[in-house]
């Protein structure tokens, strides 16, 4: 378990304690973590180790670490770059990130409000090695921002990176508050590919459809409209595993979808014109 806490049934744990099935703490995960605002993320390794995002305070350190790596009994593995500093200049502080996730060469993408990971710019997403060092190669030119007028006071931010499972080719979605990705909008999701040029999230070869979802966040029911609307579409809700929810068809310009059976999260609603030459995929949040 992560957050922001202090204590699990009166025993001090700062930020994250591990439980059993029951919901006992396990008293033999002795973490160095004392202090700091919050842990963000926490990635399980296949090996057991573990990597903690967010802002933290260790034992006997007055610095402030934003991703650290600690073995499955707590303790810190000096072999990952614990040091790495993930600033933000929006923020004007050391922020961590917010997500992490794992990419085929056992490094990791990372996603925040980061401006700077140890000195050089990156624009709220990066790529670390399995140890914990920058690529200094990767996305060094994406900057993920937004622009006055739609995010009104927020600060852009990478929420989630998640693995595209299906694809043969390494492919990730990425997810947050901001609308534009090197100077192109994105409402909030575009798709990633490793090793390749970065794409929105419409598929090459087709045209991105115009559509419009709202409300977005929604309750019980979402309306989509296509202005210039031809013949049937189809949709599809999928959730962050892949996993789809629901589909149908779309048979006018304006429809409503009752989605009230959803639990809250993220999802993803794709639609496509039936003869396969439009595809438009929008992320909608209950």
């Amino acid at each position: 378990m992560l957050g922001r806490f202090s204590s699990y049934d009166g025993i001090p744990n700062k930020h994250i304690c591990r439980v059993d099935t029951l919901g006992n703490l396990d008293t033999s995960f002795q973490h160095n973590v004392v202090g700091g605002f919050i842990i963000n993320e926490a990635f399980v390794q296949n090996d057991g180790k573990i990597i903690l995002a967010g802002n933290m305070i260790l034992n006997n350190s007055l610095d402030t670490f934003q991703l650290i790596r600690i073995f499955p009994d707590g303790s810190l593995d000096s072999t990952f770059n614990n040091e790495i500093e993930i600033w933000s200049d929006d923020l004007g502080m050391a922020i961590g990130c917010n997500t992490i996730s794992q990419t085929r060469d056992s490094g990791f993408i990372i996603g925040g409000s980061f401006t700077q990971i140890d000195g050089h710019p990156r624009g709220r997403i990066a790529k670390i090695d399995m140890n914990g060092n920058l690529n200094l190669n990767e996305f060094n030119g994406t900057w993920v921002d937004s622009v006055v007028g739609v995010n009104i006071g927020l600060t852009p931010w990478v929420r989630q990176v998640i693995a595209d499972p299906y694809s043969a080719q390494e492919r990730y979605y990425v997810g947050g508050d901001y609308n534009r990705v090197n100077g192109i909008y994105y409402n909030g999701l575009f798709r990633l590919i490793v090793d390749s040029t970065q794409i929105g999230i419409h598929e090459n070869g087709l045209s991105k459809l115009n559509v419009r979802v709202y409300p977005n966040p929604f309750n019980e029911n979402i309306t989509i409209t296509i202005p210039a609307f031809e013949s049937n579409y189809s949709y599809s809700v999928v959730d962050i595993s892949g996993k789809m929810i629901e589909s149908g068809l779309l048979k006018s310009s304006v429809s409503t979808i009752d989605l009230g059976n959803l639990v809250k999260g993220f999802y993803l609603l794709n639609i496509e014109n039936l003869n396969g030459h439009e595809k438009a995929s929008i992320k909608i949040i209950k």
